[in-house]
């Protein structure tokens, strides 16, 4: 037995004793382990979560949805307003929110203004419209207010109460006057609005006045105000939990919801280019489902920010402390890692394709120090990491935080629905006014848009938010109450239960997904812009980067504080500042010292243009202009006079390039050959670049000596294709793409100094391959594609059309005006500095840039004209459109031969003065100069030259009388005053100086003077006959006229609505329809005024009412016809369509 026994053993069968001890230690074991369940089960149970009823819910989302019609009314009326304000009545604007504001008894006047002007049944029913969308207003409005009112007891309720009731008369009150009054407007009675005007303006006083006691009510008794304060601080605790997500939607509602003209009406006319055909539609469908998308995003974020919040506030788990120094650093690794990833892989690609080496270290070297110093200190000090003390108990916080969370979520979808509305609204009130024949299509998207997008802002609080609010989501991790009915998720170093959730699911997978998205955009941003559309685009890369951050917030607070901010008494890690502040405050020290040249160095061609070496440039081109008698203008009892243009196309983005293209393309004949210099500010430079790039392109076309029928098919060629260019060149694809450089690729290769590789697909052009490119960069390559002139090379090569090209700049480092020009205006010998005496008035020319210690010494000197020769059009206009955040500015030193001069950085020339007409006036002496020369050399036969001021203006309302002067009240002349200083340097100014300049044309030869300066005064209408001249002043302007339409935006792209407003207004301008047929009879060129006719678009041509003659004289007394260009390019667009 014994023998069997110690067989046993010594053949491994356990024995009968070991087996028993096995089985009992097993059996404490589970009991031990059920023990423990039972424990832990009952510190759950004995937990609270945060508890939200449904009638919670729906009472969130009955509030936000009032909010939302609130906001969305104030919106519909803002464009309203607008619509109102841009009809002339009795020659000036008039506000319907100014007058039935607080100022209503002021403006008692624009009733019976309203009532005189032409378009008094429009502006009445507009008027009367508005009246019924105020009562909605009105209506959300109270809702709120008896919301507020039940905060207190019953007995504190009764001023509140009295105030609420007589804010709703009064708005009753008002809304009913003012709808009689604009069916009295409608009606064209006018003394029927004016006796109106007056109880109006005592209701609209009474409403604020109710306001003002209701608010001050609320303010003074002290059950309200702990009660509404008590709230907003929790909603602002709130907020501040969920600050990444509340920053990202101010963004997007800043955009799309304020009712502001210029760059705010960017947004919404990318998205009226919805409606242009498509690809327009899928850019919507795309946009859509980014919204959803960020949405859904904000949704699961707050969800997850909120959990955190339960577990630490309510359930007071603990930060979970790391079990060894790795464990502590590895989450502080992934960004450091990530930047060495990038820069090394960027690198090694750049240098195999012989890219130049496409970090700069000054950035990166600090930021990776940074970044990887905190990794290190968490690891060493791990042990010191444990944080055992668990928060201080806040349930209401939690309880606020999950509420703000959702409903941020939701306001996603009101902000684009509102939005939406915003962007349609104007095109849905004018569809009565699409001309016969025009499609439809347009007008049923704006009313589809308007109806869809309402709905959605209204509906989405009322009704996600009741469904959304107490739905868990737990199986996707999104329920704040989770620890409540799951088992710890990590037993073996949480047994206790003691611990927040660490990282789930969610988190890495959100991290990985927004770097593939911003990897993808940064590689290729052109066709992910081109192909998704500007919003989608817009949205996507917000989602990402808060995908990113948030993902990795969510990483790393569930965990102890690691050394460095533990040493620091911080209570969370500041991720966002890490990745926000440190970057921004690093570069801006970096670029004190050592700046990125390269990052938005100006792009040099390899093929070079025309030099610009001839000083006498200018001279022999005006020989050339004199010796074309043919454009001659008769004089009677003088000489003959050759006027000559100096053209001045004032700032504006796409939308100024294509109204100075518009313009220009409109002038024939001699009204095309007549150009001496041209200014050009931002866009207005691009639309001149446009021009004399395609003029040029079709004139090196012709034989030397073409005949008369070659020369106007030429022109006629010419004109269309200006307009096709600057049509295309407005398209989608600039805004999207840019967007995509400015919301990744710009702002990593800012923050990183890695500058990512991009590919342009250009087929057509000379951008192509894979190099880092900036937005500029990529916004130049797109123009080249769309306009193949602007992809030839800046030369020295003067166009009739538009003269010589001064497109004016600003140098942040001299600050100074910098004109990128054909050819110099003056020339001052010796670089000088342009505050210098003798020299441009705080300008310099290109070439007068400051160069660099080797530069300034070597022989032969170094002559810049050779860095605007490798320039492209593109960039050459480019030098003057960098509108800060939509283009970034420009650097130089560049690549050779633009590596000379000393610094450079050229902004938008508008940050200086956005009209172009300081350049003109500031080099008048000179330009006049030369003209005077040229005179004194006039053979027999021709023409004096005489300078005509040609003002494109693209913004409305030159058309409109100024205010009436008032002496001021002496309390508000101190601040009042100084409208005088600004006077001089406003728009009137700089005409005043430019046409006070003409007359120095003439010789100072007393034998030719008295010739040419009587033909002037008389071509002018200046001389003591009395009689009107030819051209008064000397100066046209070309604007579009105010009249209610789509307004064209600030920015870089246009839809074809803007486009068609901008089409009718040249039309006007013009003084025919927009098909090019006259309404102009037959007039002298002798003529004072031209008789006053309606365009097709109900405008009256602007020489009717303008200060200044119009396209339409211009035409007349030049010789030639505008209508026939507008007709030929209507017939182009016409068969392009087809």
């Amino acid at each position: 037995m014994t023998g069997q026994s110690g067989s046993a053993v010594r053949s491994g069968v356990p024995s009968q004793a070991a087996e028993t001890a096995r089985i009992r230690a097993l059996k404490a074991a589970q009991r031990t382990a059920a023990e423990q369940r039972v424990a832990r089960y009952t510190v759950r149970k004995s937990r609270e979560g945060v508890r939200i009823e449904p009638r919670t819910w729906r009472s969130i989302g009955a509030v936000l949805s009032w909010i939302a019609v609130a906001a969305l009314v104030g919106v519909v009326l803002g464009e309203i307003d607008r619509l109102i304000a841009s009809v002339p009545a009795d020659g000036r604007s008039h506000s319907l929110n100014v007058a039935i504001s607080p100022l209503a008894i002021t403006h008692v006047d624009s009733w019976a203004a309203w009532a005189s002007a032409p378009l008094h049944d429009r502006l009445g029913y507009w008027i009367t419209l508005s009246a019924v969308v105020d009562l909605v207003l009105a209506f959300a409005l109270v809702q709120l207010f008896l919301r507020l009112l039940h905060l207190a007891g019953e007995e504190l309720r009764l001023v509140p109460a009295y105030a609420i009731a007589s804010y709703a008369v009064f708005e009753l009150i008002e809304n009913s006057l003012q709808a009689i009054a604009g069916i009295a407007i409608a009606s064209g009675l006018p003394t029927l609005a004016d006796a109106i005007s007056w109880p109006l303006a005592f209701a609209s006083t009474g409403k604020v006045l109710s306001l003002v006691v209701l608010i001050v009510a609320f303010l003074r008794i002290k059950a309200y105000r702990d009660a509404i304060f008590g709230g907003l601080r929790r909603i602002l605790q709130a907020v501040w939990v969920h600050r990444l997500a509340t920053l990202a939607i101010l963004v997007i509602a800043v955009l799309a919801c304020i009712p502001a003209a210029d760059l705010l009406d960017q947004l919404p006319d990318v998205q009226r280019q919805w409606a242009d055909g498509f690809t327009g539609f899928r850019h919507a469908v795309f946009a859509v489902g980014a919204l959803i998308g960020t949405a859904a995003g904000t949704f699961a974020l707050g969800r997850r920010r909120t959990r955190l919040l339960v577990e630490t506030r309510v359930m007071r788990l603990i930060r979970m402390p790391a079990d060894d120094g790795w464990d502590a650093a590895w989450p502080w690794v992934i960004a450091p890692a990530v930047l060495v990833a990038v820069g090394v892989g960027v690198s090694l690609a750049s240098l195999t394709i012989g890219l130049p080496f496409p970090v700069h270290l000054p950035t990166a070297i600090p930021l990776l120090i940074v970044l990887g110093a905190i990794p290190v200190f968490a690891g060493i000090g791990w042990r010191k990491a444990v944080d055992t003390d668990p928060e201080p108990a806040d349930p209401h916080r939690a309880r606020f935080s999950w509420m703000v969370g959702d409903a941020l979520a939701v306001f996603v979808l009101v902000a684009g629905g509102i939005g939406i509305v915003r962007s349609y609204v104007v095109p849905a009130l004018l569809a009565d006014q699409t001309p016969a024949g025009a499609s439809l299509w347009p007008s049923i998207v704006a009313a589809v848009a308007v109806v869809a997008g309402g709905a959605v802002a209204v509906l989405a609080p009322r009704f996600l938010l009741p469904r959304l609010g107490p739905a868990t989501f737990r199986s996707l991790g999104l329920d704040p109450d989770s620890r409540l009915h799951q088992e710890p998720p990590r037993l073996d170093l949480d047994p206790d239960d003691r611990y927040v959730t660490p990282v789930s699911r969610v988190e890495v997978p959100s991290i990985i997904v927004g770097v593939v998205v911003l990897a993808v955009f940064m590689l290729f941003p052109v066709p992910v812009g081109a192909f998704l559309g500007a919003v989608a685009v817009a949205l996507a890369s917000i989602s990402a980067w808060v995908s990113i951050l948030g993902s990795f917030t969510l990483l790393v607070q569930p965990r102890a504080l690691v050394l460095p901010f533990g040493w620091l008494k911080l209570k969370a890690p500041p991720v966002l500042t890490l990745a926000i502040l440190i970057p921004f405050a690093l570069n801006l020290v970096v670029s004190a010292y050592f700046g990125d040249e390269t990052v938005h160095a100006v792009q040099v061609s390899a093929s070079r243009g025309e030099s610009a070496d001839d000083p006498n440039a200018l001279s022999s081109y005006l020989d050339e202009v004199q010796a074309d008698v043919a454009c001659n203008v008769a004089v009677k009892g003088h000489d003959p006079v050759r006027p000559v243009f100096l053209i001045a196309a004032e700032g504006g983005g796409i939308r100024a390039a294509y109204w100075t293209a518009s313009a220009l393309a409109a002038l024939e004949d001699c009204g095309a050959r007549s150009g001496y210099v041209a200014s050009g500010i931002s866009g207005g430079s691009v639309g001149l670049a446009i021009a004399s790039s395609v003029d040029t392109a079709i004139a090196a076309e012709l034989p030397r000596h073409p005949s008369e029928a070659e020369s106007r098919a030429a022109e006629a060629k010419a004109s269309a294709e200006i307009i096709a260019s600057a049509r295309a060149a407005s398209g989608p694809d600039v805004v999207s793409s840019a967007l995509v450089g400015l919301a990744v690729g710009d702002l990593y290769a800012g923050a990183t100094g890695i500058r990512v590789p991009s590919v342009t697909p250009d087929p057509d052009g000379d951008d192509l391959g894979l190099r880092w490119r900036d937005r500029a960069a990529i916004v130049e390559a797109l123009w080249e594609r769309d306009a193949p002139a602007l992809a030839t090379s800046f030369s020295s090569t003067i166009d009739r059309r538009t003269g010589m090209l001064m497109m004016n700049s600003a140098d942040v480092v001299t600050k100074c005006r910098l004109l990128v020009d054909q050819v110099p205006v003056t020339d001052r010998g010796p670089k000088a500095a342009c505050d210098s005496a003798g020299g441009l008035p705080s300008m310099l020319g290109f070439r007068e840039l400051p160069l660099d210690e080797e530069a300034r010494d070597a022989d032969p000197p170094v002559d810049l004209s050779e860095c605007l020769t490798t320039l492209d059009w593109s960039t050459a206009a480019m030098l003057s459109a960098r509108f800060a955040v939509i283009t970034p500015t420009g650097g130089m030193p560049a690549n050779a031969p633009c590596n000379t001069p000393e610094d450079a950085q050229f902004v938008d020339g508008g940050y200086v003065e956005p009209t172009s007409l300081a350049a003109l006036a500031d080099t008048a002496p000179e330009l006049m100069a030369l003209l005077a020369k040229q005179n004194e050399q006039r053979a027999e036969g021709e023409g004096w030259l005489v300078p005509v001021l040609l003002y494109l203006r693209n913004t409305q309302g030159y058309d409109l009388a100024k205010d009436v002067a008032r002496a001021e009240s002496e309390a508000l002349v101190p601040i009042t005053g100084s409208a005088a200083r600004t006077n001089l340097t406003a728009e009137d100014s700089w005409l005043q100086r430019i046409v006070l300049s003409l007359p120095s044309a003439c010789p100072s030869e007393p034998a030719d003077a008295v010739g040419c300066r009587a033909a002037l005064a008389r071509f002018f209408g200046t001389d003591d006959s009395g009689l009107p001249g030819i051209l008064d002043d000397g100066m046209v302007e070309i604007a579009p006229a105010s009249t209610p339409a789509v307004v064209p935006p600030l920015g870089w792209a246009l839809s074809q609505l803007s486009q068609s407003r901008f089409d009718s207004a040249i039309a006007t301008a013009a003084g025919c329809t927009a098909m090019g047929e006259s309404v102009r009879r037959d007039a002298s060129v002798d003529a004072a005024e031209p008789p006053v006719e309606t365009a097709d678009d109900g405008e009256a041509p602007p020489d009717a009412t303008a200060g200044y003659p119009g396209l339409a004289k211009l035409g007349e007394v030049m010789g030639f016809d505008p209508c026939a260009a507008i007709a030929n390019r209507s017939r182009a667009a016409a068969g392009a369509g087809g």
